[in-house]
């Protein structure tokens, strides 16, 4: 079987990288590892060129990653996983340097937020480049012994660098949530390995009436369907006009969640299901 083809933004030693090493293994599964510069460049890619993609869409300290969210309105894609990948994030430097050389840190500045309390007690300037795996790989670049990066395990491999600590983010419960994506005309014969699918992500927009989100939202607590997550977005070219993305647990051939989305397709103008797979 050849290697899979999966997508992912940001360059090598990216946590998305990462984490696809991380969902694959656990089907045994080889994969080939394809960077791409932005979120829309991985929507294309996954969309015009047949491959699977790893996507984050949430992280637990920083919230949800609203540009896939906006993403997902432009291609006709869909969710057959999700992954949580548990982020430990490490400080980085050059093979000969140490803590006592360092006087700054670059990294993602959500990673040099998430490690705030760190950089405070050692008195370590925050430097805010692109992405934490750019980060590693500017370190080698410019061979500056007074600098740090923050970035993955991974990263430290690719480049070459050494780890000073590791884990030492404000917030241990750091985890970051990934939704395997692919194109619907699309199926891999390892999606028959997924068998227990129990969740669902769904887009809609809702009727221009009175209390249109509650009569929506309605049929999943009259038939005891749990949502697990609801986010708006605006609508592209719209005047405040939203669409809300929600997740929930069950199966559209289960009986409540079919009642559920036929109440939800009564009340909406549009419904899109993004997908149907097992829940983390």
């Amino acid at each position: 079987m050849k290697n899979l083809k999966v997508a992912y933004q940001g360059i090598a030693g990216a946590y998305s990288q990462q984490a696809i090493y991380g969902f694959f293994s656990q089907y045994n599964l080889k994969v080939d590892p394809v960077s791409r510069s932005s979120f829309r460049e991985l929507f294309e890619t996954i969309s015009n060129e047949g491959v699977l993609g790893m996507v984050p869409i949430e992280n637990s300290t920083a919230g949800s990653v609203v540009q896939c969210y906006d993403l997902f309105l432009d291609y006709d894609l869909e969710i057959i996983a999700e992954y949580k990948l548990d982020v430990n994030h490490c400080l980085l430097c050059l093979p000969e340097a140490s803590l006592e050389d360092l006087t700054q840190v670059m990294s993602h500045p959500q990673a040099l937020s998430q490690c705030s309390n760190f950089l405070d007690q050692h008195k370590l300037t925050a430097l805010s480049v692109f992405d934490t795996a750019g980060s590693a790989k500017n370190l080698v670049e410019t061979q500056d012994k007074n600098t740090g990066a923050i970035a993955s395990m991974l990263a430290a491999k690719q480049y070459g660098l050494k780890i000073l600590k590791s884990g030492f983010q404000n917030n241990n419960n750091n985890t970051t949530k990934f939704l395997v994506v692919k194109s619907k005309n699309k199926h891999y014969e390892f999606q028959s390995q997924f068998l227990n699918k129990d969740k669902c992500s769904v887009i809609f927009k809702t009727r221009d009436i009175p209390s249109a989100l509650y009569k929506c939202l309605g049929g999943f607590a009259t038939n005891q369907v749990n949502l697990n997550k609801i986010e708006s977005r605006p609508v592209p070219g719209s005047k405040f006009d939203y669409l809300f993305f929600i997740d929930f647990e069950g199966n559209p051939k289960d009986t409540p969640v079919k009642l559920a989305l036929e109440e939800l397709s009564f009340f909406s103008e549009q419904v899109t299901l993004l997908g149907c797979y097992h829940k983390e």
